[in-house]
């Protein structure tokens, strides 16, 4: 009988950045509490409808990495979801 040897697989950068940018409903609704936008607001910023930004603060549906980035950018670096509409329609 040979013995089966199992090997673990290493996190690949690709599966760590995915940890690194996942969010969870919880933060989702906290990103959105300090960036005063209601999930209706934070569905027109990210063009979504409201049913979807429901969804995401709702854990009903994975907060997508880009929009994930994106809060984390704003709340870092302080912008405030005015200046990133302003920016939509230079």
């Amino acid at each position: 009988m040979t013995a089966l040897h199992l090997q673990t697989k290493r996190p690949s950068q690709a599966d760590q950045l995915d940890s690194d940018i996942a969010m969870t409903a919880d933060q989702y609704r906290a990103a959105l509490k300090k960036l005063g936008l209601t999930q209706l607001a934070a569905g027109d910023l990210f063009r979504v409808g409201p049913r979807t930004s429901r969804r995401w603060a709702l854990d009903e549906a994975r907060v997508p990495d880009a929009v994930a980035m994106l809060l984390a950018l704003m709340l870092k670096k302080r912008i405030k979801p005015e200046e990133l509409a302003r920016l939509k329609l230079e």
